[in-house]
């Protein structure tokens, strides 16, 4: 009887430390992923002084989630009034994101300020100078071979309205005569606007560790690129077409359409929204997104959301916002 007993408690005993050692080493599972995939950032006095974080033209967002239980399948939404500087929802608007393709804005103020201060025009002819390859990004091959020749500004509409990823490296090469110079003026211009939580690794947005932004400073990089007339003459266009000079010396002529469905005829918007900028985003860290700076009835909005599950989910969320502005 008294070794069974023993045997019981030995039992008990045995089953109680492996229970504890399973929940222990799960919490500190659960505590080291959630550390992993929900970082928000801390700026420091001297870097926030430096960006002037605290300018008066950006609305104060006063609480990190504003109505996000209306958006579960969103992972990041920001919608505010740019003029009243009031804001209707936001969800992690401060946390670190892979922005994907919205990175090319950035991209094109980069290229209009040295278009700007006179350094380039906008119809000097780029040649090609070298092959361009992100097929390991399950990319089509690069459609400009070496030696063909193309317009600053044919580059600008392929690289925001269809987004191409190539037109990124190609203008970065030109511009700066390699990506990693390219890539510190877009960081240094993230600081300048106030950013700080963003940092740029390459000029077109494919995922890596270090390339990063948040919701938050998506809205003042939207906002500044429409203080850049050639970017807003873009954005607001529904095709473009244009001809470019093959390595053989042919003219191959391109039509392109924006990858936003509002403006392609794909969605709709809600009455009186008129598109003033805008960029989409989709990689596979990153999901559907789009940021969108718009006008209605003489004030001025912007809108970001960023959605897992499908591009057409992404729309509806987005409409939802919208129509939460009266």
């Amino acid at each position: 009887m008294i070794k069974q007993i023993i045997k019981y408690v030995c039992v008990i005993t045995c089953l109680s430390f492996l229970f504890y050692g399973i929940s222990y080493y799960r919490c500190k599972f659960d505590n080291d992923y959630s550390s992993r995939t929900t970082k928000s950032f801390s700026i420091s006095p001297q870097l926030a002084e430096k960006a002037s974080i605290t300018d008066a033209g950006s609305p104060t967002l006063v609480s990190e989630n504003k109505e996000d239980d209306l958006f579960d399948g969103c992972y990041y939404t920001l919608f505010l009034n740019d003029t009243t500087k009031e804001y209707y929802c936001a969800k992690n608007v401060h946390q670190r994101m892979y922005p994907a393709s919205t990175t090319k804005l950035m991209t094109a103020i980069v290229v209009c300020d040295k278009v700007n201060a006179g350094e380039v025009d906008l119809d000097d002819i780029v040649e090609v100078s070298q092959k361009y390859d992100l097929t390991e990004h399950d990319l089509a091959p690069c459609s400009y071979h070496v030696g063909s020749q193309i317009t600053i500004k044919d580059l600008l509409y392929d690289l925001l309205l269809e987004s191409n990823n190539y037109c990124a490296l190609i203008l970065a090469d030109y511009i700066c005569g390699g990506t990693a110079e390219f890539v510190e003026l877009m960081n240094k211009k993230a600081i300048e606007i106030g950013a700080t939580n963003t940092h740029f690794q390459n000029p077109h947005g494919l995922d890596d560790p270090n390339h990063y932004s948040t919701a938050y400073d998506l809205y003042l990089i939207t906002r500044e690129a429409y203080n850049y007339d050639i970017i807003h003459t873009i954005d607001t266009c529904t095709e473009y077409s244009f001809s470019y000079t093959s390595p053989d010396g042919w003219p191959v002529d391109v039509i392109l359409h924006p990858t936003n469905l509002f403006l392609n005829g794909n969605a709709e918007l809600p009455s009186n929204y008129k598109v003033e900028i805008w960029k989409t985003g989709t990689t596979y860290k990153s999901g559907y997104c789009l940021a969108m700076y718009l006008s209605k009835n003489d004030q001025l909005y912007f809108v970001f959301a960023a959605y897992n599950d499908s591009k057409s989910a992404l729309y509806e969320a987005l409409v939802k916002m919208l129509c939460m502005a009266q």
